[in-house]
């Protein structure tokens, strides 16, 4: 693992930045997902609508727990499947307001991009995953399809070594009362 580059990616997270990094499906831009103020630059570079929110990346067990309470066994062992979920669950605090849905709901995923799974745990708290385009253009997949002014909006960029692209975004599930499941993008 290149220490240095999750130490980058840590030290930026940690100065309120905003970057521009691998995730475990795509490209993505990203910020500590407890900022309102980095939260709201997301906003202003993807040019996002603000009713629209944001999915969170977390280490794993212990780190929803400390927002959220007990995980639910799907989202842990969700991280080990071949496709990346995102679940849309009620309970999370603490996060900037610009992460949660109408209704309070947050999008969350453990990524199984271990390079990824350590700068989140080095930097101890969620980090905002969206993908590294502007809102509703084509998702990057890859480093040269990142618009320029994306590239050139963000504070960092970060190159951590291991990533390979899943080729599209994950899949988000909605978890509803009594714990039905509901695919909201396959």
């Amino acid at each position: 693992m290149n220490d240095s580059a999750v130490q980058r990616a840590v030290n930026a997270l940690s100065e309120g930045k905003i970057i521009l990094y691998p995730t475990d499906t795509v490209w993505g831009i990203g910020c500590d997902a407890t900022s309102p103020g980095a939260v709201n630059r997301i906003f202003e570079i993807k040019r996002r609508p603000a009713h629209k929110s944001l999915v969170i990346l977390i280490a794993g067990e212990q780190m929803y727990g400390e927002y959220a309470g007990k995980i639910p066994s799907f989202i842990r062992e969700s991280s080990h499947e071949e496709r990346p979920t995102s679940f849309i669950v009620e309970g999370f605090k603490g996060l900037a307001p610009g992460v949660y849905a109408p209704g309070g709901t947050v999008a969350v995923r453990i990524p199984r991009f271990p390079t990824l799974q350590e700068v989140i745990r080095r930097f101890g708290k969620p980090i905002v995953s969206t993908s590294a385009n502007i809102s509703g253009g084509k998702t990057p997949v890859v480093w040269e399809e990142i618009p320029i002014y994306i590239r050139n909006s963000v504070d960092r960029i970060i190159h951590l070594p291991g990533f390979k692209p899943a080729l599209r975004p994950s899949r988000i599930i909605k978890i509803l009362p009594g714990g039905k499941r509901e695919v909201i993008r396959e």
